[in-house]
């Protein structure tokens, strides 16, 4: 058995006060079998009302929902976990999987066709446009390789943005819009 800490810290501040709507944080793994949570601890300020709910896919989620006025929102989370699986990277590929591009059976296509259907949308050429920097569909390779390649990318290329989001308000703009009494 392996133990891992898994610290998440998440800091927004604002310039003016803000009235924060609710927040939607998975920060939970999912246990099983091979994964168990020996403990976690959650720090959030301004105080939250915190609602736990699990998703349809049996994840944790948390629903945060905010009464104060605030200019800075806090979010720090640790869990640590008991990891079973002594060799995560021993595991068996399907024969139709093995090598990329492949299809899928008939059971797996119904299992995954809300997924499926959502990377066909016109919405997501973003995705397919960010695939082509690493694989062009004339390349046969196989799938673990793939993985890896999407894997290094993100690592090398992610990188934070600040950025402004629309529908934040400050206490002043909420007040002359009559939303908070």
């Amino acid at each position: 058995m392996q133990r891992f800490k898994i610290l998440h810290r998440t800091y927004y501040n604002f310039p003016d006060m803000v009235v924060l709507g609710p927040h939607t944080l998975r920060l939970r793994p999912r246990e099983g079998h091979e994964l168990r949570i020996e403990s976690s601890n959650l720090k959030i300020t301004p105080t939250a009302k915190l609602h736990w709910q699990r998703d349809v896919e049996d994840n944790s989620v948390l629903i945060a929902t905010f009464d104060t006025p605030t200019n800075q929102l806090t979010i720090e989370s640790q869990v640590i976990i008991q990891q079973y699986n002594e060799d995560p990277l021993d595991f068996v590929v399907a024969e139709y999987a093995v090598d990329y591009p492949f299809a899928y059976t008939e059971n797996d296509r119904l299992q995954l066709a809300p997924y499926m259907n959502a990377a066909r949308d016109p919405q997501s050429s973003q995705a397919s446009q960010w695939l082509k920097q690493i694989w062009s569909p004339a390349e046969k390779l196989q799938t673990y390789t793939l993985l890896q390649r999407i894997n290094s990318h993100i690592n090398q290329s992610l990188s934070y943005q600040l950025r402004e989001l629309p529908g934040v308000q400050t206490v002043a703009e909420t007040l002359s819009l009559g939303q908070l009494t």
